[in-house]
């Protein structure tokens, strides 16, 4: 993820916008399907966190950073 990250910025990126539909999934209703398997949910927020913070870290200080968190798909979608 970092290698497409520093093309970006190569490329002159200036934004960077990551979508992180795992946070919503993870601590959303499914966060119970999670536990009931055997999840530990906290911990593995904690984990994505952390991988998360290696592919910013270091970006030039010009880089803005956005962590999109789409809550369509822990919500159903309403049917006409």
């Amino acid at each position: 993820m970092r290698e497409l990250v520093d093309d970006a910025v190569a490329a002159g990126a200036n934004y960077i916008q990551f979508d992180g539909s795992g946070y919503t999934i993870a601590a959303g209703p499914m966060g119970n399907v999670l536990r009931a398997r055997g999840v530990d949910v906290p911990k593995l927020l904690e984990k994505m966190r952390e991988a998360d913070d290696r592919v910013v870290d270091g970006l030039p200080a010009h880089v803005t950073t956005c962590l999109h968190q789409c809550r369509e798909v822990t919500m159903p979608r309403a049917t006409s």
